[in-house]
């Protein structure tokens, strides 16, 4: 497994268990909603939340082919877990979390029904657990060096690549360990992502975004010309003036790019935004808002994906935690 997250386990081996050779045909009582419940008791066992016998409110409402049986499943689910997490976080906040991540995850797997039976199912569980079932506050955690480096350590592209990465930290005059340098790129990167993923937005111009949008402030505070100035540069750049780098652009796509960092930081109401791509720019932004405590408002942002609770409670968090 490339990455040691909770959500990348559930994800790349107890959820993809089921989907390899029809595995998930072979079990009476098989619902999508399982391999997520099952990687989460695990994780609760793995980090001793609880002991395997406290933890039967998770393994009660699993098929008994699946808790006993699946190539044993379970206790290879346990190992990786056991294995590769980080054990100076808060167990119980930090797996409210990875909850979510992987509810993200179940829903665009699944859909909305899916996921809206596994966070019944998890409800249930926790309260028989006696464990909180819900918070309104983020909590302050230890976060995981894996999950640091999911964020600050992207996957590479024809756009994020080293070169492109150190040059455009290199246009950047203020500290990198303030609120709009390395760190908030990558948040807003990891944001974009997941948006451009969920959406169709193009990957592409929300990469470009993510690392060019604030490359040119000269402040950390009041800087309404930063945007012009980044767009500028960006003008240039695409035009091909700057060597060293040739990005593939349509002059369409060129606009939508142009005008997203331009505009990245006026009050434009949402409902104004025309193009998916320029709204999930932004929406990839605002999300991180909370870095500075400011909590992203769903009236202020474009997509509908990125107004769910969880979205931004999740990307709130990051907001937070994850930095230089």
């Amino acid at each position: 497994m490339d990455h040691t997250t909770i959500a990348d386990c559930y994800k790349n081996h107890s959820g993809d268990y089921f989907h390899r050779m029809g595995g998930a045909g072979r079990y009476v009582g098989y619902e999508d909603w399982h391999p997520a419940v099952l990687t989460l008791g695990c994780a609760y066992q793995a980090m001793k939340v609880r002991t395997f016998s406290e933890l039967q409110p998770f393994w009660s409402r699993l098929p008994l082919t699946i808790m006993s049986g699946c190539d044993d499943l379970r206790q290879k689910t346990l190992k990786l877990l056991t294995a590769n997490l980080d054990d100076t976080v808060v167990a119980v906040p930090f797996l409210k979390w990875v909850e979510i991540e992987i509810r993200e995850s179940v829903k665009r797997s699944y859909g909305h029904e899916v996921a809206a039976v596994f966070t019944k199912k998890m409800a249930e569980i926790k309260n028989d657990l006696g464990l909180p079932v819900d918070t309104k506050t983020v909590q302050p955690l230890l976060v995981p060096s894996s999950v640091k480096v999911d964020v600050l350590r992207p996957d590479v592209s024809d756009i994020v690549t080293q070169d492109f990465v150190e040059y455009c930290c290199e246009l950047y005059k203020l500290d990198h360990f303030g609120d709009h340098g390395y760190a908030h790129w990558m948040r807003v990167l990891y944001n974009g992502r997941m948006l451009a993923a969920e959406t169709g937005a193009n990957v592409r111009i929300v990469e470009l975004f993510a690392l060019l949008h604030d490359t040119h402030r000269e402040t950390e505070f009041d800087d309404p010309e930063h945007g012009p100035r980044a767009a500028a540069y960006a003008q240039r750049l695409l035009d091909g003036e700057i060597s060293g780098f040739q990005f593939d652009l349509t002059a369409d796509e060129k606009k939508q790019l142009l005008i997203a960092i331009h505009d990245h930081s006026k009050p434009i109401n949402p409902s104004k935004i025309r193009q998916l791509n320029i709204g999930v720019c932004w929406d990839a932004d605002r999300l991180d808002l909370q870095r500075v405590g400011i909590r992203p408002q769903p009236h202020s942002l474009y997509t509908r994906y990125a107004c769910e609770s969880d979205v931004i409670r999740s990307a709130s968090f990051r907001a937070q935690q994850i930095r230089l």
